[in-house]
C-alpha cells in the first residue's frame, strides 16, 4: 500500500488539480489505508482502534469536537506529516470545509506531498479558519450561567472543567478565587458548607503538622513559613472540586 500511495502521490502532483480535488485526495488516502484499517506508514504500529472523525462541513459549532477526534485519530495511527495532512483533508469533504481543503491543496500540494509542510502548521491553519474567535468569550459566559441543580458533583464539574479550559480560566493564581466564588453561589448550599468544613479541617491539620516539624527541627523555620504562606483562606479550584465530588 505504501508503494501504491507513493505512485498516486506522484501522479497527483502531475495532474491538473483544479477539478475534483476532494475525490483525488480521498483516493490517495484510501491507498494509504491497508486491509487492517490502519495507515501504512512503515512505523510498525498496530491496528488503529481510535474512532474516525465524521466528515466536517465547516460549522464552527462542531469544530472543537472534530479537531479533537482528528488529532486523536492521527496520533493513534499516522506517523508522517504528509499522511496526517492527507488524512485530515479527506475528512474536510463538504460545505466550506471542502472549499478550504481545495484551496489549501492548490497552495500547498508540493510541500504536503514531500512532507515539508508540518502537521502543527496545518493545524494552525485549520484553527485560523474554523475556530470560533469568540470561543473563549462564549465559554466564559456559559460557565457563569451554569447551575448545578440536581446533578451529581462529578457530572457538574465535567461541565465546569470543559468551560474553564475553553474559556482560558485555568491559571490558579489569577482565576481560581473568581471561579470558586461563583460556584459557591450556584451549587447546593449544603454541599458548599461541607466542602468548607472539610477544607478547614485539612488546613488546620496541615498547619499543626508543619508547626510540629518546625518545633522538632525536622524542617527549617523558613521552609515552614513558606509553606504556611501558601495555605490561604481561599480554596484552590482543584481542591474545591476534589472535596465536592468526595462529599457529594
Amino acid at each position: 500500500p505504501s508503494h501504491e500511495a507513493d505512485l498516486l502521490a506522484q501522479q497527483l502532483g502531475q495532474m491538473n488539480i483544479s477539478e475534483d480535488k476532494s475525490e483525488m485526495i480521498t483516493l490517495l488516502v484510501q491507498a494509504l489505508v491497508d486491509s487492517r484499517g490502519r495507515i501504512s506508514d512503515g512505523s510498525g504500529r498496530g491496528r488503529n482502534y481510535a474512532s474516525r472523525p465524521t466528515m466536517y462541513d465547516g460549522n464552527r459549532d462542531h469544530y472543537e469536537t472534530f479537531r479533537r477526534l482528528l488529532v486523536v485519530y492521527c496520533e493513534a495511527s499516522v506517523a508522517s506529516n504528509r499522511d496526517r495532512i492527507l488524512v485530515a483533508l479527506s475528512f474536510l469533504g463538504s460545505g466550506t470545509a471542502d472549499q478550504w481543503a481545495r484551496n489549501f491543496y492548490d497552495r500547498h500540494s508540493a510541500s504536503t506531498l514531500d512532507g515539508t509542510f508540518s502537521w502543527d502548521r496545518f493545524l494552525e491553519e485549520l484553527d485560523k479558519q474554523f475556530r470560533n474567535p469568540r470561543e473563549a468569550e462564549n465559554a466564559r459566559a456559559a460557565l457563569f450561567r451554569l447551575e448545578m441543580g440536581r446533578q451529581q458533583a462529578y457530572e457538574f464539574f465535567l461541565q465546569v472543567d470543559d468551560l474553564r479550559i475553553r474559556g482560558k480560566l485555568t491559571n490558579a493564581e489569577y482565576h481560581d478565587e473568581m471561579v470558586v466564588e461563583y460556584l459557591e453561589r450556584h451549587m447546593n448550599p449544603a454541599l458548599v458548607a461541607a466542602v468548607h468544613a472539610a477544607y478547614d479541617a485539612q488546613r488546620k491539620a496541615t498547619i499543626h503538622t508543619l508547626e510540629l516539624l518546625r518545633d522538632t527541627s525536622a524542617i527549617s523555620s523558613k521552609t515552614v513559613e513558606e509553606r504556611l504562606s501558601k495555605l490561604t483562606a481561599s480554596i484552590p479550584y482543584e481542591t474545591f472540586k476534589r472535596i465536592a465530588i468526595k462529599q457529594d
